[in-house]
């Protein structure tokens, strides 16, 4: 009766979608978690064609795809739009690989640029317009530059604002909104799918943190439509979140122009870029103004399913106050972060969300769309093979369930949900109680039923381990055996809880047997095992790269193995290196 009732409230206690619970975080802030939730997924019909390098957007009621490169890294002079029921496939007048979309507040798409041969090579002038109504493209003129890889945004007076190339000098130039293209400066840095975010009614800004070759910029200059270059602070640590995908400046936007609020979000990354193991934030621009959206944990660069590669910009659900962040794993599992960034503050961070799905075929890195509901559409992509490009589309159900948008009318109703952290709070204290009932009839703290122990399925490749005994000392031995015999810190996402489920006992006591026993936390035991493994590789093989070094010991990213390394050896592992005598290699 005892265990139901606790199940119960437990169970209550997680409806309210403002419980942000983690257990056994470790020390390390790099690898602190959100929330993470299964995501319900709907495939759609699959594409005529696989694609990549191409467009996909809700126009006119319908979902459009256009433009890209299929199989054998060949562009494609086609485009399809989804009827809720099938595919049709349709002629552009030119093939716009990597090009330029930009979706029209007439309704109309404007497509211009992208590559002028296979494989990813040179840029176009050509551009063309597509009208919905009559699912046709029209090639009217073309642009001042040749491009590939542009972004654009439209002003008030109808005006379109154009930057971004690829492998060629940039600049800036300006559609009329009909037909002439103009050239208005050249641009301060040359760079690659910038982003192009308006900063009033006439007024844009231009940024990237790639150069037209996707090299990372030493430093980031904003060019001004109207006005001066100029170096946000924030760019000092922070750099836009490496991107070639197409990222619509009004998927960004979170602002109101009938009152001349100009705001968009943006991830940000602080650390190697390249491998996509940083330190990951949400960035506000407000016009000019650049800072860090506050958050009520950390965005995960990693789960307990291994790495999330962050892939493409925001996209942003003006409707909900949500935004969302699109990211793949390694094993082929997509990821959406929501960011609850309405009324955002350092008093009320933003809420935060990640949601997953189990590994899908077909679909990978693409640029997301917003469906009318709410949820988040991927459709084609490419995971690192440009001549493979896919043809998979999916809907991801993230939007607010219906149960708990009836949750949220009745918090309204009821003066703003004060029910709802009491009714936690009850089923917290009661929860407390039902385990100190239930332990204590046990007489039993740390143990489980047998039952229960010899039900559940073992771990492949581990080895039995003898039931623990009431002694800390016995404990302590068998997790030192567990990580010397089955070497355990070497799995990057190693909690507490796992060792406990292999030794049949309860993670709060390892943890204190651990800080009994060592005088430490878990994350600082395991991380002398790693430390101690990082310094053998080191000394057996002193030209292994740190990247090699740091994945191979069990650390999730080079941050936290550098300071981890350091906290606990008392030099960074070069100083280390130079100390036992080893030869100056280049991973150190």
């Amino acid at each position: 009766m005892y265990l139901r009732l606790s199940f119960l409230l437990l169970f209550l206690s997680f409806l309210s979608p403002r419980v942000c619970a983690v257990a056994d975080v470790p020390e390390d802030d790099s690898l602190l978690l959100c929330p993470l939730t299964p995501v319900g997924v709907t495939r759609l019909p699959d594409l005529s064609i696989p694609r990549s390098g191409h467009y996909t957007a809700v126009v006119g009621g319908e979902l459009l795809v256009a433009g890209g490169h299929t199989s054998g890294f060949v562009p494609t002079d086609t485009a399809e739009y989804f009827d809720g029921s099938e595919w049709h496939k349709i002629p552009t007048v030119y093939s716009h690989d990597f090009g330029l979309f930009i979706k029209l507040r007439s309704g109309d798409v404007l497509l211009g640029g992208g590559c002028s041969q296979e494989l990813g090579i040179g840029q176009t002038f050509s551009v063309e317009r597509y009208h919905p109504k009559e699912h046709r493209f029209e090639g009217f003129g073309c642009m001042d530059s040749k491009r590939c890889y542009a972004e654009a945004v439209e002003l008030d007076s109808g005006e379109v604002v154009i930057s971004g190339n690829w492998y060629r000098d940039d600049a800036i130039e300006r559609f009329d909104g009909r037909k002439l293209f103009s050239l208005v400066s050249a641009a301060s840095q040359n760079r690659a799918r910038p982003y192009v975010f308006r900063v009033s009614r006439d007024d844009v800004m231009i940024f990237s943190g790639t150069d037209s070759k996707g090299n990372l910029l030493d430093e980031i200059v904003i060019d001004r439509l109207h006005g001066k270059p100029f170096n946000p602070e924030l760019f000092d640590q922070w750099r836009p979140l490496p991107t070639l995908l197409c990222h619509p400046a009004e998927d960004c936007f979170i602002g109101d122009e009938s009152k001349g609020e100009y705001r968009y979000l943006f991830p940000v990354v602080r650390g190697n870029a390249e491998i996509h193991t940083d330190q990951v934030a949400i960035a506000v621009t407000d016009s000019t103004s650049f800072s860090i959206l506050p958050t009520v944990c950390p965005v995960p660069t990693s789960c307990e399913y291994g790495l999330i590669r962050w892939f493409t910009a925001m996209v942003a659900d003006r409707q909900s106050g949500n935004a969302y962040l699109p990211g793949r794993g390694e094993d082929g599992r997509i990821y959406v972060l929501r960011v609850g960034y309405h009324d955002a503050s350092e008093k009320s961070p933003a809420s935060m969300t990640l949601f997953y799905t189990e590994p899908l075929p077909d679909v990978a890195q693409t640029t997301p769309v917003l469906t009318p509901d709410g949820n988040i559409l991927l459709a084609g992509g490419v995971e690192e093979d440009n001549f493979a490009p896919m043809s998979g589309v999916y809907v991801l159900h993230v939007a607010t369930p219906a149960d708990c948008v009836l949750c949220s009318a009745m918090e309204n109703e009821n003066g703003g949900g004060w029910w709802v952290p009491m009714l936690i709070a009850i089923a917290t204290v009661c929860l407390a109680a039902v385990v100190f009932l239930t332990m204590r009839k046990r007489k039993v703290w740390g143990t489980v039923p047998k039952s229960l122990v010899e039900s559940r399925e073992e771990p492949e490749n581990e080895q039995e381990v003898p039931p623990v005994s009431d002694s800390d000392d016995d404990l302590m031995e068998q997790v030192c055996r567990l990580m010397e015999e089955q070497r355990l810190y070497l799995r990057s996402r190693l909690r507490v809880s796992d060792v406990a489920s292999l030794l049949g006992t309860n993670s709060s006591y390892v943890t204190d047997c651990i800080n009994s026993k060592r005088g430490c936390s878990f994350s600082h035991f395991v991380n002398e095992y790693r430390v101690e493994h990082a310094k053998r590789l080191m000394m057996e093989s002193p030209d292994m790269k740190v990247m090699t070094v740091c994945t191979e010991s069990g650390f999730s990213n080079e941050t936290s193995f550098f300071r981890t390394f350091k906290q606990i050896a008392g030099k960074t592992p070069r100083e280390w290196l130079l100390a036992m005598g080893q030869a100056d290699g280049d991973n150190a």
